[in-house]
């Protein structure tokens, strides 16, 4: 499956809040793995044994959005086993998140964060340095322990720079967790500098790690630290997340009751904030904004695609980040995680 993303609009349910129309540039593809609904839906089961999370909550914020994100984000994986994988690592990542918001304390996130520094560690210790570790399994959260056995599992089809390059940017991903928070307590509008702690918060460099994996290709370290491949990453990631920012942007506020200053690191919240502006002009400021790095992202990517230097799995990646550009486009739209509103009790 695939299509053009046309124009779109989101309305609140009680119609205050329009985003502008927009149209993306880029054409999204579906992965036909995701129509297998009986494997799917035993990996997902399997997922939430583990997951210590109610079971409605689940249901509605973890299961379809771990399967739909898989498929959109890895259209081109052909291998059913590797996207089991990616499937459950998705999983993880939202379980993780969810815990994180559920708790809304330093205790809950560093516990996490912790459990799951020491899986890095020791999955480290095991399949990249060989060296002795003294990480204990005992006492990890459920879900932590089912993502490491999935990672090991990963590991097991992974050159050693694919594992280096993965345990670098989970690690980031770990330790950059606390610092939207710390934006957010200091209420600093330096649009910069939450871009930056976003790059690494968001857990994208993790899905751009998994491109190579999914598609059974390999970048040598001298392409993968490429400037322009690195820019086109991060480009890449701050479409992703200001895209999430827009289209998700209705479900944050009434679940923060219309509390602004909470919704500092979501880009229509900064520009409400920073600017004293109006809602709808915070939308089409940060459309402006995901527009300009649009543009930016086709032309780099063009010019790679006729850079022949780049080789066969260099120019395989690339279309790999566009596909994860396009798909988290149409998941934003479509994902009921970021757009279903539930009530709360």
């Amino acid at each position: 499956m695939h299509s053009e993303i046309t124009d779109q609009r989101f309305l609140s349910r009680d119609g205050r809040h329009q985003i502008p129309k927009f149209k993306s540039i880029f054409t999204y593809y579906a992965n036909p793995f995701d129509k297998q609904l009986t494997l799917t839906n035993e990996w997902m089961d399997w997922m939430f044994q583990f997951s210590l999370l109610p079971k409605l909550h689940y249901e509605r914020r973890v299961r379809e959005a771990s399967i739909m994100t898989s498929s959109y984000l890895y259209p081109f994986c052909k291998d059913i086993k590797r996207f089991e994988r990616l499937v459950k690592w998705m999983g993880y990542l939202f379980i993780c998140d969810d815990h994180i918001e559920l708790g809304r304390d330093k205790k809950t996130t560093n516990l996490i964060i912790d459990q799951a520094m020491d899986s890095i560690k020791r999955l480290e210790a095991i399949h990249v340095t060989g060296e002795e570790h003294n990480v204990s399994l005992l006492n990890f959260k459920p879900y932590i322990l089912c993502v490491y056995y999935v990672v090991d599992e990963i590991f097991l089809d992974m050159s050693m720079d694919q594992r280096k390059r993965f345990i670098e940017v989970w690690r980031s991903y770990c330790l950059a967790n606390n610092n939207e928070n710390e934006l957010i307590e200091v209420q600093l509008l330096d649009l910069d500098r939450i871009s930056k702690v976003r790059l690494e918060s968001g857990g994208m460099k993790t899905l751009f790690a998994l491109i190579e994996y999914s598609e059974k290709i390999q970048l040598s370290d001298e392409v993968w630290h490429d400037d322009r491949i690195q820019r086109l990453m991060d480009l890449c990631n701050l479409c992703t997340i200001f895209v999430n920012d827009v289209y998700s942007f209705e479900k944050e506020y009434l679940e923060q009751n219309g509390n602004m200053t909470n919704m500092l690191v979501n880009i229509v919240g900064f520009h409400v904030l920073k600017y004293k502006c109006s809602i709808v002009e915070a939308f089409e400021r940060s459309l402006n904004i995901i527009r300009e790095y649009e543009s930016e992202y086709k032309e780099l990517a063009d010019s790679l695609a006729n850079d022949h230097n780049l080789g066969a799995d260099g120019k395989k990646f690339v279309e790999g980040l566009t596909a994860v550009n396009a798909g988290n486009f149409a998941l934003s739209i479509h994902c009921n995680r970021y757009n279903v509103i539930y009530e709360t009790k």
